[in-house]
């Protein structure tokens, strides 16, 4: 709010990949059936990892940026899941959440949506495909 109104600015905002914030850990449970068949069943876990949470949450709050988790290709199907473990153990830098295909379809869209004023990834090589709107976690310290 300025001067008693609304102000009608663009809101800014980061999206942030959730392989940034998010370390996979691969679970293996065995299943007997029967004397001599078992099966091994796989399963993957996604757990926060709370140091790049914290320093989302202090660059995010100490420039008034508004960070968004966005969700691509394998790790959509657990999206609800994950974004209901970080809401409720308080660790959630994040106003929002969105769902993309793959990294092509993100990289589509951000021509047309001038809010956006970058995407935040966890190296170089993911990055580089969003172009000039493409920031690595070194990027905020």
């Amino acid at each position: 709010m300025k001067g008693n109104d609304l102000e009608a600015g663009l809101t800014r905002r980061y999206l942030v990949t959730a392989e940034t914030v998010l370390l996979k850990d691969v679970t293996t449970n065995s299943i007997s059936k029967g004397w001599f068949s078992k099966h091994l069943h796989s399963r993957d876990i996604w757990m926060p990892d709370m140091g790049m949470l914290s320093k989302l949450w202090r660059w995010s709050a100490s420039g008034g940026i508004r960070l968004e988790l966005v969700f691509i290709g394998e790790m959509s199907k657990d999206a609800v899941q994950i974004w209901d473990m970080l809401d409720k153990g308080s660790a959630n830098p994040f106003n929002d959440w969105h769902i993309y295909e793959n990294h092509e379809a993100l990289a589509r869209i951000l021509p047309y949506r001038p809010d956006i004023l970058g995407v935040i990834c966890p190296g170089a090589g993911s990055s580089a495909m969003y172009g000039g709107k493409g920031i690595t976690m070194e990027w905020l310290t």
